[in-house]
């Protein structure tokens, strides 16, 4: 739960100064919120190009070594296979990590800027009620949620089945990458056996 989730749960009378405050603090806890789901976007992304590289540059030595004279033996081509398995299964766990990461780092980013926009509301709010207010009243608002005003408290669910579908979707790639270039060691190496 965010910390404006907890601090405006029920009613309460908050200055404005204080939802100013509030709003300054979460404006920068934002900012670094962005930092970390950039990170987290460019670690997957990292972990791609790495991925692909690499496994292009085993196949590269695989095909040289293949069609050198020294051929393998029949009984030699698990091994190159399972080290391209096994690297595309350690990348795969690290990949899924840094996605699952970024997913839900993104989804608190998403929550954070609900209560932002819900805080600049009542800011607004509380600098019209302290306009039209006389000078003897005091200068507090009454945060709750009344039955004019429903909050989100969830993401847009088109913007999270995008950003699913975009993940779902780069997954699904690297498997097909990986199946092709497995099956492509597996010729290669068995071709002439």
């Amino acid at each position: 739960m965010t910390a404006l989730g907890t601090i405006y749960n029920g009613h309460q009378t908050r200055s404005l100064e204080e939802l100013e405050d509030d709003y300054t603090e979460l404006k920068s806890t934002n900012e670094k919120q962005e930092i970390r789901v950039r990170h987290h976007r460019t670690k997957a992304e990292s972990f791609i190009v790495a991925f692909v590289l690499s496994q292009s540059l085993y196949s590269i030595a695989i095909s040289v070594r293949s069609s050198s004279s020294s051929s393998l033996k029949s009984n030699e081509w698990l091994l190159p296979f399972a080290t391209k398995l096994l690297f595309s299964l350690i990348f795969f766990m690290a990949f899924a990590d840094a996605v699952v990461t970024f997913y839900w780092t993104q989804y608190e980013l998403d929550i954070n800027y609900m209560d932002l926009e819900f805080l600049h509301k009542k800011i607004v709010e509380a600098k019209y009620r302290s306009a039209t207010r006389s000078t003897t009243q005091s200068h507090s608002v009454e945060i709750s949620s009344d039955h004019h005003e429903k909050r989100r408290t969830r993401p847009d669910d088109v913007r999270l089945f995008g950003r699913k579908f975009y993940i779902f979707s780069m997954v699904i790639m690297l498997v097909a990458f990986s199946a092709i270039d497995l099956y492509s060691c597996w010729l290669l190496l068995c071709r002439d056996n």
